[in-house]
């Protein structure tokens, strides 16, 4: 009897790292101009693991509440399995897609597409329904608004979006709003400053796991004349910032001031955050386009405040970061069978 659950507790021990594990998606390139191929990797850092090639060209990868890989190619929705098997296309969109985010249920996109109608660029918020593959549009965004980093929150009540960047007028930099899941009702949680002050762009809002409150990146810059008859955006510090559901500053994380962050995604419940981050140059014009530092994906540990880089062994251009719980990942969207990682690579 005694030999019997000695034999079950070393199975346990054995099976409880794999069940606990849980995983990280994410694109990376080599360079800005390449195209970004979709990774998995543990959310340590390792078994980092390719599982698709990135053709066509990927803009955003995120996980599906029931743990498959969904990308955007700027016109088209795909989805597939976490090991990148049975990929298929779920729409033919004429437009570019800017931003998306799933409802809690799985069964519904939410995206904000770009057109051009009567030859003018025009901007609304639409619903896929993943399984009809259906389109809707809950809502118009008025000419020179603009809808980014859509995020559902878990409890599907509200969206969290940021507007584009207010150049001149009384106001230096963008907000940060908060909708209803029907499209109804925005309301500006973050303001940008009068004018004056430092300009402060506000990007990537996500929801924490209870939906309480939800962090975002702030940027604190202004234009300078630094050559003659080029005005320069000048980047003065970077900053992630925890706030509620009415705009208050709850907590303003400790990562250096030079550290760019996006793509944020809460982990294990709330205690860490994970996002892809590069080392800025302050103080200093931007560099060209496609000479900029590599990105890396950072986690955060909310309770410690320790900050370590997962991807610092590499030097490649990396976005779109995203976390799932193990324990939702199925082998097929049709059966919801949970499998370890461990079972998928072999």
């Amino acid at each position: 009897m005694r030999f019997c659950k000695r034999i079950c507790l070393c199975l346990i021990l054995c099976l409880f790292p794999t069940l606990t594990r849980a995983k990280i998606v994410f694109l990376a390139a080599p360079t800005r101009a390449d195209n970004y191929s979709i990774y998995v990797m543990d959310d340590d850092g390792s078994n980092r693991t390719l599982v698709y090639d990135g053709r066509p060209s990927i803009y955003e990868v995120h996980w599906s509440p029931d743990g498959q890989i969904a990308f955007e190619t700027r016109g088209d929705f795909y989805l597939m399995n976490p090991d990148g098997t049975n990929l298929r296309r779920l729409t033919d969109i004429k437009g570019i897609i800017d931003s998306f985010t799933f409802s809690p249920d799985g069964k519904q996109i939410m995206f904000a597409l770009r057109e051009r109608i009567d030859q003018k660029e025009v901007q609304s918020i639409q619903i896929l329904n993943v399984q009809t593959r259906k389109i809707k549009k809950i809502r118009d965004v008025p000419a020179g608004e603009n809808f980014g980093y859509l995020d559902w929150s878990l409890d599907g009540k509200n969206v969290l979006f940021a507007t584009s960047i207010v150049l001149g007028g009384a106001k230096l930099g963008n907000s940060i709003y908060i909708m209803d899941a029907s499209g109804k009702n925005a309301k500006e949680l973050l303001a940008p400053p009068g004018g004056g002050e430092l300009n402060i762009a506000r990007w990537f809002p996500r929801w924490s796991p209870d939906g309480t409150q939800f962090v975002y990146r702030q940027k604190e810059y202004t234009w300078e004349e630094r050559k003659p008859g080029v005005i320069s955006e000048i980047a003065k510090a970077y900053r992630c910032i925890i706030c509620d559901k009415a705009g208050r500053t709850l907590r303003k994380l400790n990562v250096p001031k030079h550290l760019s962050a996006s793509s944020f995604a809460w982990i294990d419940k709330g205690p860490s955050i994970i996002f892809e981050g590069a080392e800025k140059e302050l103080n200093e014009p931007p560099p060209e386009w496609g000479k900029g530092p590599p990105y890396h994906i950072y986690k955060y540990n909310l309770q410690t405040n320790k900050l370590v880089n997962l991807t610092v062994n590499t030097n490649e251009q990396i976005r779109s970061v995203d976390w799932i719980s193990d324990d939702v990942l199925p082998v097929t969207p049709q059966d919801k069978k949970k499998v370890t990682w461990g079972t998928l690579k072999q």
